[in-house]
């Protein structure tokens, strides 16, 4: 049994129980405690997080000498979590099961607007690009498309390995109560189902224009297994002062 630290909007199980581990995806992994239920490990790692990140997490896995390493459940600490207090975190933590439904991460830009026109509103998604979407096919990458939802309607952009969209989506809006605009994000496969990539965070009724970028969020998340206990302490590096070479030049 063993622990990996990832980085990301949320890390993936698939790059996490892969081995060897993704570099950009994983900081550091433990050592293996075998045959253990009540593992203890006791080490320790600093690491340099850039000022933009989102979650910091916590990986508990199975090792197995032959094939992939099986995830028991993971923690998860927002980056405003691990800044709350700075005395940092030292408790008993509930993992969650690891969902591939939950495991997404990255964000999407879209513009929305209600359109006024002689057949009435229309809801205009003009949908832009995306990033930092979380590798789904088993050569580390994804075929990406995003599919946006109006009430009972729904339309699709095309498929890319590049989700650089810059498509117009355009759905005309039916009687009854306003309804809330949902734009999901999948994986396309050519064998078996789509893989679930993400969601957007706008759940309310569409009422204002609006754009910006929104991090994928999932459908549902896990419920709680076991528990560990992790430490964690924020600590602010400064970069070293530049060294003045005009202030150097008169002495030599």
């Amino acid at each position: 049994m063993c622990v990996c630290v990832c980085l990301g909007p949320q890390a993936s199980a698939i790059e996490v129980a892969r081995r060897p581990p993704v570099p950009c995806a994983v900081f550091c992994r433990t050592a293996t405690v075998w045959r253990s239920l009540n593992p203890f490990w006791g080490e320790e790692y600093t690491i340099h997080l850039p000022l933009d990140f989102h979650h910091l997490a916590f990986y508990v896995l199975d090792e197995d000498t032959v094939g992939h390493d099986d995830i028991i459940g993971k923690i998860s600490l927002s980056r405003e979590a691990i800044a709350a207090d700075p005395r940092g975190i030292d408790s008993w933590i509930d993992l969650s099961r690891v969902d591939p439904d939950a495991e997404v991460q990255g964000e999407v830009c879209l513009d929305v607007q209600i359109l006024e026109g002689a057949r009435g509103r229309c809801l205009r998604c003009h949908v832009l690009q995306a990033r930092d979407l979380a590798p789904r096919d088993v050569t580390g990458t994804s075929d990406p498309f995003a599919r946006v939802f109006w009430g009972s309607q729904s339309l699709e952009t095309s498929k890319t390995r590049f989700p650089h969209w810059d498509e117009v989506l355009e759905l005309p809006e039916l009687p009854g109560a306003p309804a809330p605009l949902r734009v999901e994000l999948w994986d396309w496969d050519m064998v078996g189902k789509n893989d679930f990539l993400g969601m957007a965070p706008q759940g309310l009724a569409v009422c204002i224009d609006f754009t910006c970028p929104s991090l994928l969020i999932p459908v549902r998340t896990g419920v709680s297994l076991a528990s560990i206990r992790i430490c964690v302490h924020p600590c602010v590096s400064r970069p070293p002062a530049p060294v003045r070479t005009d202030l150097m030049r008169p002495l030599l």
